[in-house]
């Protein structure tokens, strides 16, 4: 038994009828896709960095132009991708994501 199909089964018949719909299925998925994507790209950054460093320590012993450390630009990178990926998200949740839970609530009610 899936976990829509528990929750089908305990809850009350609007919210029956929303996560039987299609459409609402369809939201659910693509934002999953959206979340484990990144969540891989932001692992990836992470682990790559915490493995350079386990493994490859003299990558970061060379000095970028300005004579800021190779370590402190990757690190303060991650920080800020993972500041931006975030706010995209949420950008984008915000805009379409509830746009479109509304929309199928609106239909369904």
């Amino acid at each position: 038994m899936s976990t829509f199909d528990t929750v089908v089964s305990i809850g009350s018949r609007k919210s029956r009828a929303i996560i039987a719909d299609p459409r609402f299925r369809a939201l659910v998925r693509e934002r999953l896709i959206l979340r484990v994507g990144l969540s891989v790209i932001l692992l990836m950054g992470f682990f790559g960095l915490i493995l350079t460093a386990s493994f490859e320590p003299w990558v970061f012993d060379r000095p970028l132009p300005g004579g800021i450390p190779l370590a402190i630009a990757i690190t303060v990178t991650l920080v800020l991708l993972t500041v931006m990926l975030t706010g995209w998200y949420v950008y984008r949740s915000n805009r379409q994501f509830d746009r479109q839970a509304r929309a199928i609530s609106e239909i369904v009610a």
